[in-house]
């Protein structure tokens, strides 16, 4: 396969993982709807696990649809990086370098990048180092059979903090989890595609993903009346 046909597959990949969360997202809330506590728990994790697929293959396919923005030399040096969480960490750095310094090795500093430039590249690590980087840790546990107990990297011992995110886990998450897998995806798309658009669009899209955090409990709260009180489950 060239490049252009990997990118391809790439992009049918993230399709068909929308349409099976879409189908997801229906069979939860009719989950909730009706009160199946089984059903409800294991659309969840599904999901969860669908969204940290999605952001994978969001990865993959931004390294190889912009042939003209990355070589595949560096598309190589990320992907070589030993987890998803590292690789979206380096291709941020390669983005930053390519759009605001010219593909120069130079620090990613305040004096080189300028106060807004640096102040965007902070929040999106922030952004990797803590959401994209829980979401990814919730699917690793759930591929390898942690659904319950979560245990420590080793397999000896029980991991306390993420035992109690998964037995919490509810549509809240999900929602949560598909406000911040949405932006960050399209923040990063423009970014490795025109500096100019994604100066212009940064603030919009990521004055978005803060507001829906803002408001993000009132919103579920009238979401679980709405599938409740309908004989057909909402789509949210």
């Amino acid at each position: 396969m060239n490049r252009y046909d990997i990118a391809k597959a790439h992009a049918k990949n993230r399709t068909k993982i929308k349409k099976a969360i879409t189908q997801l997202n229906r069979s939860l809330n009719q989950a909730i709807k009706e009160n199946k506590k089984e059903l409800e728990y294991t659309n969840i994790r599904m999901m969860m696990i669908l969204y940290a697929a999605y952001l994978e293959s969001s990865l993959s396919y931004l390294l190889y649809f912009h042939g003209a923005q990355i070589k595949m030399v560096s598309v190589d040096y990320i992907l070589d990086k030993p987890s998803v969480y590292e690789r979206w960490k380096h291709f941020t750095d390669y983005s930053f370098r390519r759009n605001f310094l010219d593909g120069k090795i130079r620090a990613l500093n305040l004096i080189n990048l300028k106060h807004t430039n640096f102040n965007r590249y902070q929040y999106l690590h922030s952004l990797i180092d803590n959401e994209i980087r829980a979401i990814i840790e919730i699917r690793n546990k759930l591929a390898h059979g942690q659904w319950a107990i979560a245990f420590n990297s080793d397999g000896d011992e029980k991991n306390h903090e993420v035992t109690t995110k998964l037995w919490t886990l509810s549509k809240k998450d999900v929602i949560a989890t598909k406000n911040i897998v949405t932006r960050f995806t399209e923040i990063m798309h423009v970014l490795i595609s025109s500096k100019e658009h994604f100066s212009k669009i940064f603030d919009e899209v990521v004055g978005a993903l803060e507001e829906n955090k803002v408001t993000h409990e009132e919103q579920y709260s009238k979401m679980l009346e709405s599938i409740k009180r309908k004989k057909r489950p909402s789509e949210v």
